[in-house]
C-alpha cells in the first residue's frame, strides 16, 4: 500500500472497474479519470462482443511529477536494474506483480493524465481478450493501432503513446505529431503508392514503428471495427489461437491475403 510505505495521505475512489489512487491528483480529478474509463471499458466491450469483457488490471495510480514515479519503481517494481532504468524514462508503466498501472503528468491538473487513460485503458481491454496478462504483449500494430483509435474518439487527438515515434516518414515530407492529419496525410501517400505495406504494419515491433505505420494501424483498426466489425472479433479470435503469427492469423481471420486487405483499406480511406 501506497500510503502505508510512504506515510502520505493519497485522493481514492473505487470506480465500477478501477480502483483509483492519486499522490499529489485530486478527488475531483480521479472521478473525471474514472468515468472516461469506464467509457473506453464500454467502447472495448461492444467492440470485442462481450459485455463480460475485464481490462488486465485493477488498478490506475495517477500522480504528479517524476520524482513519486520514480520512487514508486524503486519501492514496488520488481525488475533488473537496467529495466528499472529504463522504465525511468516513461510516463507509465504496467505492474504485473499488483495488477495496476502507474502513471505521472509534469504539472498538476494536466490533461496528460486523461490521455493516457483514453489510449491505455482500451489496449488493457485488449489483451485479455488475446488470452495475455501484459498490456504491452498483443501485435505492436493491433495495439497500438486500438490505443490511438480510442484515444482519438474520446480526446479528439492522440498525444500517448508507447513508443517514440519519429516525425517524418523518411522522406522528409510529411510529419505525424498532429493525428487531425493523419487520414490526409494517409490518403496522399496511397495516391503516390507510398503508403506502408500492410505485411509492413502487421509486422513492425513497437520499438521500430513509424509515425506512418502507427498511423496506418490506427486506421485500420478504425476500418475494422467500425465499418467491418465482424472481420474485428475475428481478428482477435484469430491472434488468440496464432500469436506467433500475425500474417497467417490475420489472414485466415479475414479469408484475405494481406494485399486484399490493403486494397480494401486503400479504397475506403480515399472516398
Amino acid at each position: 500500500d501506497l500510503e502505508t510505505k510512504w506515510r502520505g495521505k493519497h485522493a481514492k475512489r473505487q470506480g465500477p472497474t478501477f480502483a483509483w489512487e492519486g499522490v499529489e491528483v485530486s478527488t475531483d480529478h480521479l472521478k473525471a479519470l474514472s468515468r472516461q474509463a469506464e467509457a473506453s471499458v464500454w467502447l472495448m466491450r461492444k467492440l470485442l462482443g462481450d459485455e463480460k469483457a475485464m481490462p488486465c488490471v485493477k488498478k490506475i495510480v495517477a500522480m504528479t511529477g517524476k520524482e513519486p514515479y520514480h520512487r514508486y519503481i524503486d519501492d514496488f517494481v520488481e525488475a533488473p536494474p537496467d529495466t528499472l532504468k529504463l522504465l525511468k524514462k516513461t510516463g507509465g508503466t504496467q505492474n504485473l506483480k499488483r495488477e495496476e498501472f502507474v502513471q505521472f503528468a509534469w504539472s498538476k491538473g494536466a490533461n496528460w493524465h486523461d490521455h493516457v487513460v483514453g489510449h491505455s485503458v482500451a489496449e488493457f481491454m485488449l489483451a485479455p481478450a488475446l488470452d495475455l496478462k501484459d498490456y504491452d504483449a498483443p501485435p505492436a500494430w493491433l495495439k497500438e493501432g486500438v490505443g490511438c483509435f480510442v484515444e482519438y474518439l474520446f480526446r479528439g487527438s492522440v498525444k500517448a503513446s508507447c513508443v517514440t515515434i519519429p516525425t517524418g516518414t523518411g522522406a522528409g515530407d510529411v510529419t505525424w505529431d498532429d493525428a487531425s492529419n493523419w487520414d490526409s496525410n494517409l490518403k496522399g501517400l496511397v495516391t503516390r503508392g507510398r503508403d506502408p505495406s500492410m505485411l509492413d504494419v502487421v509486422s513492425v515491433t513497437l520499438n521500430a514503428m513509424s509515425g506512418a505505420q502507427r498511423a496506418k494501424s490506427a486506421s485500420v483498426v478504425r476500418f475494422l471495427a467500425l465499418r467491418r466489425p465482424g472481420w474485428f472479433r475475428d481478428v482477435i479470435a484469430a491472434y488468440k489461437k496464432n500469436p506467433k503469427d500475425p500474417r497467417a492469423a490475420l489472414e485466415s481471420a479475414l479469408g484475405l491475403t494481406l494485399d486484399e486487405l490493403d486494397e480494401f483499406w486503400r479504397r475506403w480511406i480515399l472516398q
